[in-house]
């Protein structure tokens, strides 16, 4: 005679289901519009604020406004990642510090002994993340200054997950100037391959005079692994 019973108890399961509060690794917030005009760096600082008095639950969410505004903001997600550590929340903790490995491994690996990760570095989840960041060159800077005047080729990129590249440079000369705009780079055995693309305006002779023509330009390197790994803050490129 149980059974009659069973579907009002589901109906009540699904009742308090729904009333739960929120997941708070499954919810974001939304940025005030006080805080609506700032910056990722700035919603950082303000985060800051908060961490040094000890506020570390505002924090967080501060923390989380700056990743908000920027998605690729890895400081935002390891300083996220330190708030929660403080408030022993793992689940939440382990998942920020695992999208900031992604977006730049090196720069996290370079700051897990931060003191505010201790109680998070005991927890068993903490060992497996952090191996799984290891040897990846995400986040990876590159650069090239011009050594001369007659060489104008200059950037500065990083080496973004999904194979993308972001930054900026420029290939100028007595016709024009082309900016960086975007680029691509994938592991092939040893090295890391790379291509760069330029846009912009070159001044061709015509007809009528000289008229502005737009153009583009592709750069491809090859960077060894071991190199890029050893570099400090930009491996330069000569």
């Amino acid at each position: 005679m149980k059974w009659p019973y069973r579907p009002i108890l589901l109906l009540t399961l699904l009742i308090t289901t729904a009333c739960k509060p929120s997941d708070p690794e499954q919810a974001r917030p939304t940025i005030p519009a006080e805080l609506a005009s700032l910056n990722a760096d700035q919603l950082n600082a303000k985060a800051m604020e908060f961490h040094k008095t000890g506020n570390y639950e505002e924090s967080a969410r501060h923390f989380e406004y700056a990743t908000i505004r920027d998605s690729q903001y890895y400081k935002g997600y390891f300083n996220m990642a330190c708030a929660y550590s403080l408030l022993k929340q793992e689940g939440p903790a382990l998942k920020a510090l695992n999208r900031a490995l992604a977006l730049n491994p090196a720069w996290v690996q370079a700051n897990l002994n931060d003191a505010d990760l201790a109680w998070l570095r005991s927890q068993p989840g903490f060992a497996e993340i952090v191996s799984a960041g290891e040897g990846s060159v995400v986040g990876s800077k590159i650069c090239r200054l011009p050594p001369g005047p007659h060489d104008t080729k200059y950037y500065r990129i990083r080496l973004d997950e999904g194979g993308r590249i972001s930054g900026e440079g420029s290939i100028s000369g007595a016709t024009g100037m082309l900016e960086f705009t975007d680029g691509q780079w994938r592991e092939q055995g040893d090295s890391i391959q790379l291509q760069l693309r330029f846009e912009g305006m070159r001044s061709e002779p015509g007809d009528g005079g000289a008229k502005q023509v737009k153009t583009s330009e592709s750069i491809e390197l090859a960077v060894p692994v071991a190199r890029l790994k050893q570099a400090g803050e930009c491996y330069e490129v000569e």
